[in-house]
């Protein structure tokens, strides 16, 4: 398995997102550093590995439609 490569995809939804809108000590530079971070961490314990982030929409539309908790209390339940 070392030997072999392999493909790694990961998929950042709304409900991942939540949390960083609606906590003030969560900035989005956290959010992005977690991710740096557990990518990191991946790349220096897994041989030949391809990470894949996608993300489910711009997240500044997450805020923009968000009024009243809305996006996070009735779409992700």
């Amino acid at each position: 398995m070392k030997q072999d490569w392999k493909l790694l995809n990961i998929f950042i939804g709304g409900n991942d997102m939540c949390g960083y809108c609606h906590n003030p000590n969560d900035a989005p530079e956290k959010c992005v550093q977690h991710i740096s971070d557990a990518i990191q961490i991946i790349y220096d314990h897994v041989p030949r590995v391809i990470v894949s982030l996608t993300v489910m929409l711009h997240l500044e539309v997450l805020r923009l439609t968000d009024s009243g908790h809305f996006f996070c209390t009735e779409l992700h339940v």
